[in-house]
């Protein structure tokens, strides 16, 4: 596929003498198929390592630096599991 839009490029860049039997409409439906892809991809990624736009290793220091005693430290595994089952960390936290 990288090879059709590389000669799809030198074709446009060259006036199309390089070659006049690329499927322009493959290599759009591909295009379309991976951009699908690297939208649900990230959407998938943000799911599970962000929490209303805070990264979730900002909010397991948050947590650690006010967690002390048995809970110290325990920060990860807080967040950890109140991600995994759609909580909010800082009220699993409280």
């Amino acid at each position: 596929m990288k090879i059709l839009i590389l000669f799809s490029i030198l074709s446009i860049i060259l006036g199309g003498n390089i070659n006049k039997n690329i499927k322009h409409d493959y290599i759009d439906s591909q295009i379309e198929i991976s951009q699908k892809e690297f939208i649900s991809d990230y959407n998938i990624y943000r799911k599970k390592n962000y929490w209303k736009n805070e990264h979730k290793k900002d909010i397991i220091r948050k947590i650690n630096k006010n967690l002390n005693s048995t809970m110290k430290n325990k920060g990860e595994f807080i967040v950890e599991y109140s991600l995994s089952v759609g909580v909010d960390p800082y009220l699993v936290t409280a």
